[in-house]
């Protein structure tokens, strides 16, 4: 069954949003040293997690701009599940321990890693990179940032761009799986580096432009293949505490609307959604039972109450089920 028969996303939403992380300890960039030696990122348990909608490229590129110079600062492609938790948390998706929700987005980053033609030129070598993409990227509007190790690993460099459909990470493995892109990147809550290197007293960065925009003059739409996430074995979608909260009054609403003869049905696969949420650690079980229960009242007519718990009781159970095979699977 899926969720997106009983979900009530709105259609005309802005699916747009960057995570930006904060570590609580430590720095989230290379440090050079003048003896030769480079000290990599530090490995950061807790984080601050600050949550920015985006309407298109520009904005990111505005965003990262910033970032170059907050070294404790990165982003990762995910939402906030709550944004009521967002100090000193750690890097979670999974569970109802999770802080972090994936979900399908227009923008997406990519990492190449010594690739051969450096020239020194970060506009000039993103183009040769451009270049060895799969043709649905030239002609495409993008920005890139200088990886820490650009021009010392040949051309290492992160490229933004903007599909013109929503798109997953499994999408985007599946689109460049075979190609000079690190597929690492779309792993889980993966982090994307966005600060410059730090360097030690008396050095200099030898990149002046660690970032540069790219628009063509008649800029092409980028399409990625795309599933979609509505097919059959497709993970189970997570939602975000805020929208979790809309999502439960809507749903408690449709069950006081069940028509009878409809009611042993609806009441089922209303519940089977709100056991989604339970599941997902929004709302506590036996609360979210008697608020279920409560709704029934509206109903006119005669009623069976022990069967109306015991198919609430069913319905949630299923759908705390789907989420537990989902992290399973």
């Amino acid at each position: 069954m899926s969720d997106r028969v009983y979900s009530n996303d709105s259609d005309g939403a802005n699916h747009n949003f960057v995570t930006i992380a904060q570590a609580c300890h430590g720095v989230l960039a290379k440090r050079f040293f003048r003896d030769g030696n480079v000290k990599s990122y530090d490995l950061v348990k807790h984080y601050n997690f600050f949550e920015q909608e985006i309407t298109c490229l520009r904005d990111l590129y505005t965003l990262c701009l910033y970032l170059v110079e907050r070294q404790r600062c990165c982003v990762i492609r995910a939402r906030v599940k709550d944004l009521k938790k967002t100090r000193r948390v750690r890097r979670l998706c999974n569970g109802e321990d999770a802080t972090l929700i994936l979900d399908r987005f227009n923008w997406f980053a990519i990492d190449v890693d010594n690739f051969k033609g450096y020239t020194g030129d970060l506009e000039t070598d993103s183009n040769t990179v451009l270049m060895e993409l799969p043709t649905a990227f030239r002609g495409c509007e993008y920005f890139a940032m200088a990886s820490a190790s650009y021009g010392i690993k040949e051309i290492s460099i992160r490229m933004f761009f903007w599909s013109d459909n929503l798109v997953s990470n499994v999408d985007l493995k599946k689109a460049l799986r075979g190609s000079i892109v690190d597929l690492a990147i779309f792993n889980p809550i993966q982090l994307i580096y966005t600060a410059r290197p730090i360097f030690d007293v008396g050095m200099t960065d030898p990149v002046s432009d660690r970032i540069v925009w790219k628009q063509p003059l008649f800029p092409k739409k980028l399409v990625i293949p795309s599933s979609g996430g509505n097919n059959s074995g497709d993970p189970e979608k997570w939602y975000t505490k805020q929208q979790a909260d809309v999502m439960i009054e809507k749903t408690l609403l449709k069950i006081e609307d069940l028509p009878p003869g409809g009611r042993h049905d609806g009441l089922r696969d209303q519940c089977y959604f709100i056991g989604k949420l339970v599941g997902q650690g929004h709302f506590e079980l036996e609360e979210i039972k008697d608020r279920a229960f409560a709704a029934c009242d509206a109903w006119g007519g005669q009623r069976d109450t022990k069967k109306d718990m015991q198919t609430i009781q069913y319905g949630i159970d299923r759908g705390i089920e789907s989420m537990q095979r989902g992290e399973n699977e």
